[in-house]
């Protein structure tokens, strides 16, 4: 539990705005665990950050149970890889404790009739779950799912027409500072899983577009990117 402390120190001295906590690996090909072990792995260190540091922390989960618990537990955000379309007690209960949740696009197959139209069309089913539970626009933060149900190339063209995640979406004017986890100094870049059997330079190349568009976009100085491992 040190590490972990010492861990999040680090981070929010760097300038992390969020502490991202899961107990389960959410990458495709993951080894999938039961909600109870989920939970025991995530829930200590939860609470340790709670009691340790004022920085808002999101829970990792796509599990309605292990959820429910870490906001027990002082979490503030429900980061769902499946967009609330896994556990159909999640939007629920993200109500029920006024949580903001961060909805990501999936998809088990890579198969789209037209992938942009179709993409904006699933968020849109992610985002219209998270209305009819009754979580307010203002909780609500989209990812686009780079890396996670989508070819190399689809994940180019995600990175490439970000600015649809801003527009297209009837999510109203909250859009308009959206898609944080490509803004501010908090970047998630979920681009180990379609790079894992292309050559070093492709993947290095991809990292750059991803770091280019992000500078681009927030005009930050500094991008740290939290990768996934």
């Amino acid at each position: 539990m040190d590490n972990a402390l010492r861990h999040a120190e680090a981070m929010i001295a760097e300038g992390a705005d969020i502490l991202d906590v899961g107990g389960e690996s959410t990458r495709p090909g993951h080894t999938p665990v039961s909600a109870e072990e989920e939970a025991a792995r995530g829930l200590p260190v939860i609470e340790a950050l709670n009691n340790h540091f004022d920085v808002p922390i999101s829970v990792d989960t796509f599990k309605a149970s292990v959820a429910e618990v870490s906001l027990q537990a002082g979490a503030d955000l429900v980061n769902d890889v499946w967009g609330l379309k896994y556990d159909p007690q999640m939007a629920s209960v993200i109500a029920k404790y006024n949580a903001a949740c961060c909805l990501m696009h999936n998809k088990e197959k890579a198969e789209y009739n037209n992938f942009l139209v179709d993409m904006l069309a699933e968020t849109q089913e992610c985002v219209n779950i998270a209305r009819r539970a009754g979580i307010s626009d203002e909780k609500i933060i989209l990812d686009p799912g780079i890396g996670f149900g989508k070819t190399y190339e689809m994940n180019l063209e995600t990175i490439n027409h970000l600015e649809l995640f801003q527009h297209d979406v009837d999510i109203g004017a909250f859009l308009n500072d959206m898609v944080p986890m490509f803004r501010g100094r908090f970047i998630k870049v979920g681009v180990k899983r379609f790079l894992q059997f292309i050559d070093f330079f492709r993947q290095f190349f991809v990292y750059l577009m991803v770091i280019a568009v992000v500078v681009h976009d927030c005009n930050q100085a500094r991008v740290k990117l939290h990768g996934i491992s």
